[in-house]
């Protein structure tokens, strides 16, 4: 050990603090109904109104080459998509696109795609009321012939 008097004072600097030159603002305390209001002032910018949907007239004609432009347009569709898109299409009232199906197998099958189907005729035809309603052909139920009776009361009639 080192003796007292062989000891050195040291002595140990303090910095200063520094002040910064930036002005120093009041804040309050963050308020969730503010924000809320922000929020909706920004949504209200960014977002179209509901109102500002596109509603443009098409003719029949239009309808049936944006439906063939659709059909063409699904190189990977499988054949019974391609049967359902053969179809008859006509314009109804009110923006209606009626689809004439011959069963209903093949509304279930454009259930499948509908949604593409819809969304491509609403940007193509600048219409955003446009909606596919679907007609089944009625077929016609005949009595099958099972039994050898059957037969007979067929043949009597």
């Amino acid at each position: 050990m080192p003796k007292e008097s062989e000891q050195k004072d040291t002595i140990v600097k303090v910095k200063e603090p520094v002040i910064s030159a930036r002005k120093t603002e009041t804040r309050e305390t963050p308020s969730i109904f503010n924000r809320k209001a922000h929020v909706e002032e920004t949504r209200k910018e960014e977002t179209p109104s509901i109102l500002d949907k596109k509603k443009e007239d098409f003719s029949e004609e239009e309808l049936k080459n944006a439906w063939a432009k659709f059909q063409n347009g699904r190189p990977e569709a499988g054949e019974t998509e391609k049967l359902i898109m053969g179809r008859e299409v006509k314009k109804g009232a009110n923006y209606d696109v009626f689809v004439f199906l011959s069963s209903q197998l093949e509304a279930s099958f454009l259930e499948k795609f509908d949604t593409e189907l819809i969304q491509f005729l609403r940007n193509e035809l600048n219409n955003d009321y446009l909606s596919i309603k679907t007609q089944v052909a009625q077929q016609e139920e005949t009595k099958k012939l099972y039994t050898s009776k059957d037969i007979y009361d067929y043949m009597v009639k």
